[in-house]
């Protein structure tokens, strides 16, 4: 059978990537950036999750960016439908969005910057698994040891380690924490406890996991860490976030 050519667009990963200039107005706002690695059980291969955030507030609402890779495919289909062969042509980003007001228990998701239309979510949870909602990594701080600290290095106001106080099967091994005094406007915090004392902001938490020899498992596993970083950035598309947030309004309740 003779096969049949046509591309389609495939979206295949969410993730935010830095911001850069773009068409209309930059915009401020605070970016969140996630990496987490974890060890396959199988092998003790190291597989990254990377993630990144941008909130920008306006008022009452929060608009929360995220950036969809998107891939042009060219499909050879033959005339049963039956996919013969696939080929990347090009790999695209475009923005997603979501926006919520304050206090209200759901919220609209967006597929793109100019959607007309968008789905609803569950607000706590997306706080809550995306904006640190009631993170506190120092809220058992009594099995914790402060054991080093550096001040004044590398725009770095301060730097703590700390290590657990007691032996715990599959605990962290480290956790640092780092402070600056740049005002990073947002009220979302990795530790409120933490910034009242030093009276500094809290920009980026580390926690590591050191390497694990062969005899627990049959294989060795590599050293891993878990990384939370938070800082001011600027959004470019802001006539873009503009017109979306006025289409919000227009059908929230």
């Amino acid at each position: 059978m003779r096969p049949v050519f046509f591309i389609i667009g495939i979206l295949v990963l969410n993730l935010v990537c830095s911001s850069k200039s773009g068409c209309g107005d930059s915009e401020k706002g605070v970016q969140l950036n996630i990496h987490w690695q974890f060890a396959s059980l199988e092998n003790g291969d190291i597989q990254d999750i990377i993630d990144t955030l941008v909130v920008i507030k306006r008022g009452n609402y929060f608009v929360c960016l995220s950036r969809i890779l998107k891939e042009n495919i060219l499909m050879n289909i033959n005339k049963e439908g039956d996919l013969l062969s696939q080929k990347t042509l090009s790999v695209y980003p475009i923005w997603g969005a979501r926006i919520f007001k304050e206090g209200d228990p759901v919220g609209m998701k967006y597929d793109s910057l100019q959607a007309e239309a968008g789905k609803f979510f569950h607000v706590d949870s997306f706080r809550t698994g995306n904006m640190c909602k009631g993170m506190e990594i120092y809220s058992n701080g009594d099995s914790l040891l402060l054991v080093e600290f550096t001040s004044k290095k590398n725009n770095i106001e301060l730097m703590e380690k700390y290590v657990p106080k007691y032996v715990v099967e599959n605990a962290f091994d480290s956790l640092y924490c780092y402070y600056t005094s740049e005002n990073i406007e947002t009220d979302i915090s990795f530790s409120h406890k933490l910034e009242h004392a030093r009276q500094l902001r809290l920009s980026k938490v580390v926690v590591i996991y050191n390497a694990i020899p062969a005899g627990k498992y049959s294989f060795a596993i590599p050293k891993r860490k878990m990384e939370w970083e938070i800082k001011n950035t600027t959004v470019p598309y802001k006539q873009e976030i503009d017109a979306l947030l006025k289409r919000y309004k227009a059908v929230s309740f």
